[in-house]
């Protein structure tokens, strides 16, 4: 089995080509200096922004576990979360340098993909650094929303009220004109 290669698909294309991992990595801050998004663009953007939201996740775990020697100056400490937030940073431009499309939209966040990955990082910080107790009372009050919203739906209530109607398939009209001849 050849390693060096992987199969690439997506949803605007039904052709499966196959990518080098040169081609992925050349794609990955746009060597060929494409304007609109291809297939593999595409894909290395879907990654990219997946490998940023692991990153960012484990640099605010390390800035809430490391806290105490972060501010006591320990230069591993100091020097590990560097490191991440240097190899985030790097894959964000990379993001960046990535082709969009031409559609024009009503509104779009302002510079992106920078205040998007800003808010997912501070927000992450923020939730991580709630205690136990207001996880456990979040939990409780959305499952009691889920519940009373599940047995309140409207569409719940709808379907009570309304007689069993069956709904005419293909497949039935076929075998009620076979039982009618």
């Amino acid at each position: 089995m050849n390693t060096n290669h992987f199969v690439g698909s997506s949803s605007d294309s039904n052709d499966n080509r196959v990518y080098s991992y040169r081609d992925v990595l050349r794609q990955c801050f746009n060597m060929e200096k494409l304007t609109t998004p291809s297939p593999l663009s595409s894909n290395v953007s879907i990654a990219l922004v997946i490998i940023i939201c692991l990153l960012l996740i484990v640099l605010d775990s390390l800035f809430v576990a490391l806290e105490d020697k972060l501010a006591a100056a320990d230069i591993t400490s100091i020097v590990v979360c560097c490191v991440i937030f240097v190899i985030t940073i790097t894959t964000i431009v990379a993001l960046q340098s990535q082709p969009s499309s031409a559609k024009r939209i009503s509104f779009q966040v302002p510079l992106v993909p920078w205040v998007p990955f800003l808010s997912v990082f501070v927000n992450f910080y923020l939730m991580l650094k709630l205690s136990t107790m207001t996880w456990i009372r979040f939990s409780v009050w959305m499952f009691i929303v889920i519940l009373y919203g599940i047995w309140n739906s409207n569409e719940r209530i709808d379907r009570k009220n309304q007689p069993n109607i069956k709904y005419e398939t293909k497949e039935n009209s076929v075998a009620m004109n076979s039982m009618k001849n």
